[in-house]
């Protein structure tokens, strides 16, 4: 019954009798709410549709890198990849977790968006710094502490959740530098680079020549970064992160603007609150960036995560929010329900279960830097369970309501 209004009519002792409005909204199941939503927010949003009935992208048992003199399996699990489309052709740059607990971010990429047309044997972006991954005796430390609390090597450092940004004539990639703690940092390559090292088909060593890696965006446990570019060049580039506990607790979204080089100017400054989780709802225990944002001709687009109890399960879903092109920390609207839920098995049972988590989209019939009309199809790529990459698709049109189509 999600979605649905009726009129209940409700006996209050023998003397008072009134009519109210109830609410459906998604939580542990249909869950009873009095709590009415104002603005745009009280109208509900198309929905994501799967367009394989598969995985679009598992890990291989087969892909192996040496580090350090020994043999790493470097694909155990693959998920959560940045997506940008230049000339035609799709790219993924995608998490995965390696035997060793590492990750890295490896690369695929299509001409339809769908169907493989290329895929490297070795990743193109690794730890390099001491605020990416722990050194020796601390890293053997953390890995020896989960063999003892999991019976296994889960995840020890490395570099996770890519999301990809053009700006100018580069590619700009925010990313949780897990180190001693998680924290966003920035790297960027050339789009020219970008394009000649992956026709060259350069090794991994060639490729971490390519990168100019920027830095710890701001200290402190800090997750999901993105950042929009809402010119042609880095003049006014916006950050969208989300703070961690003990800074905030439930964890909110802030937008801050940062230089070309992806700093804040001002250390102390963590920006303004950009969206909070709603207590009650879907997204109720925390949110955090998902896809870039695109550029519509409505506002800038993009598909965030929220976790929140579903079923009787904590789930990671998602959702979309529509900010102004002028000032992209106006949210003109936010999706009521989740337009993407782990429905399949290999979203519902995984590494992590019942998880779909976004990091990038991309139009499918235009490039990432065009501007999306009401018809566009736009691609999500997207995590399934921590451990394959999944792809769904809609119409700009099925997730922004008619009302901010035709304001």
């Amino acid at each position: 019954m999600r979605g649905e209004k009726f009129w209940l009519f409700i006996s209050l002792g023998v003397l008072f009798f009134s009519f109210i409005q109830v609410d459906f909204f998604y939580n542990n199941g249909p869950f009873l709410s009095l709590r009415r939503i104002k603005s745009g927010s009280d109208i509900y949003s198309g929905q994501l549709h799967r367009i394989t009935e598969g995985p679009l992208l598992q890990a291989r048992p087969d892909a192996k890198i040496n580090i350090n003199g020994k043999e790493v399996q470097w694909e155990r699990l693959v998920y959560n990849p940045a997506a940008v489309k230049i000339d035609g052709v799709t790219y993924l740059l995608y998490r995965a977790l390696g035997n060793d607990g590492i990750s890295r971010i490896g690369l695929w990429w299509s001409e339809d968006g769908i169907t493989e047309s290329g895929r490297l044997d070795y990743p193109v972006f690794g730890p390099e710094e001491n605020y990416e991954c722990l050194q020796d005796i601390d890293i053997e430390k953390r890995r020896a502490d989960q063999l003892s609390k999991y019976g296994t090597i889960r995840e020890v450092g490395g570099v996770e959740d890519p999301r990809i940004t053009i700006v100018g004539e580069y590619l700009y990639m925010t990313y949780t530098a897990y180190g001693e703690i998680p924290q966003i940092a920035a790297a960027r390559i050339k789009i020219k680079d970008f394009l000649s090292d992956v026709k060259e088909v350069k090794p991994y060593q060639g490729w971490k020549d390519s990168w100019e890696r920027l830095g710890i965006i701001r200290t402190g446990e800090d997750k999901d970064a993105v950042i929009i570019s809402p010119g042609s060049s880095s003049e006014g580039l916006l950050l969208i992160h989300r703070i961690s506990p003990p800074d905030i607790s439930p964890p909110d979204m802030q937008i801050v603007p940062i230089t070309d080089k992806a700093q804040i100017d001002d250390v102390d400054n963590i920006g303004n609150v950009f969206m909070q989780p709603r207590e009650g709802m879907w997204d109720s225990e925390k949110i955090g960036a998902g896809t870039t944002p695109v550029k519509t001709e409505y506002g800038w687009l993009q598909i965030y995560h929220g976790v929140g109890i579903w079923n009787g399960r904590r789930a990671y879903r998602l959702g979309v929010v529509l900010t102004d092109l002028n000032d992209p920390s106006k949210i003109i609207y936010r999706s009521l329900n989740p337009v993407f839920e782990p429905q399949a098995n290999y979203e519902k049972y995984g590494w992590v279960n019942d998880v779909v988590f976004t990091c990038g989209a991309v139009p499918r019939n235009k490039n990432s830097n065009d501007i999306f009309g009401r018809d566009d199809e736009i691609l999500v790529y997207y995590g399934g369970a921590d451990e394959v990459i999944g792809v769904a698709s809609a119409k700009i049109s099925e997730l922004i309501p008619e009302k901010f189509l035709n304001p």
